[in-house]
């Protein structure tokens, strides 16, 4: 599951703050690609605890135009949300147990293959996720493994600038989905939906009983998740329509693959089955409570 809205970059990263409470979260990005808003970064709160990569390098007169390393602390969700929104590509978000200072000469040893050379101009733009993912696919993993040793989770985007998450290990170095933190994402969705629908459509959630009712809802919003219903409106009004008619309307492959239609807003796709799908609640027709895909 790709990471398509700030509430659910949120989460992971809560979650890996939970399962990794001794690491801290580091921003690595290219403050040159856009200067203006590289300054509001700086802002935005506080002021952040960073290094520019060229500091004491025989890069440091073009300082203005390095790198930066940035200690993400609980209390600078600003700057969380400034780079989703507006970052394109220009960098990475990651967990390691490193200081500042440890990470600053590990990254600023992976940059330059030669430290310190002034007769050797090399600089492995690390920085940047085209070149990330691009090593991340290597033939030679042992020199990523190394590259990426500090790094227990990484947050980058594709070449869609779509979010994923990544979990380099020695195992695999290709880019994990990770199962349960997608099912724990849903779980909280769902909660919250439910408790919105008791108050809001009540009539809807007693036909069901308490198995059953968390069983659907899951399993709405997966569905509504995979149909890029990311907005919790959104995701509301498809699980209004899913409660109502059941899983042998609105699970039919024709349904789906209309769902899964590209560039359409989801109150269109809301209209469109509203209009064209029969009325008749299938839930009764269900011999066991739905399965959670």
């Amino acid at each position: 599951m790709h990471i398509n809205t700030l509430e659910m970059l949120n989460f992971h990263l809560e979650n890996d703050r939970q399962h990794l409470p001794k690491q801290h979260l580091y921003l690595l990005f290219d403050s040159d690609l856009h200067s203006e808003l590289s300054s509001t970064y700086f802002l935005l709160d506080d002021t952040p605890e960073y290094y520019p990569l060229f500091l004491n390098t025989h890069l440091e007169e073009h300082i203005h135009s390095s790198p930066y390393l940035i200690k993400i602390s609980d209390h600078s969700q600003k700057f969380i949300e400034w780079f989703f929104t507006y970052g394109k590509q220009w960098g990475f978000f990651y967990f390691s147990e490193h200081s500042l200072d440890e990470a600053l000469t590990h990254w600023q040893s992976t940059i330059f293959p030669h430290a310190n050379s002034v007769k050797n101009n090399t600089l492995l733009r690390f920085y940047d996720p085209k070149v990330l993912r691009s090593l991340i696919g290597d033939q030679n993993p042992q020199k990523t493994i190394d590259s990426l040793a500090p790094c227990h989770s990484l947050y980058l985007q594709d070449d869609n600038n779509q979010w994923f998450k990544c979990t380099p290990t020695e195992a695999s170095l290709s880019v994990t989905l990770h199962n349960q933190d997608d099912s724990l994402y849903v779980k909280a969705i769902s909660k919250r939906c439910e408790l919105i629908l008791w108050d809001k459509s009540p009539w809807l959630m007693e036909k069901f009983s308490h198995q059953s009712l968390d069983a659907a809802i899951q399993q709405g919003v997966g569905i509504a998740l995979k149909s890029n219903f990311t907005q919790q409106h959104s995701i509301l009004a498809f699980l209004r329509l899913w409660l109502e008619l059941g899983p042998e309307t609105l699970s039919s492959e024709k349904t789906q693959r209309y769902l899964l239609t590209p560039n359409l807003p989801y109150i269109e796709k809301i209209h469109h089955l509203r209009e064209s799908t029969p009325t008749e609640d299938t839930w009764n027709q269900a011999p066991k409570p739905p399965i959670i895909i």
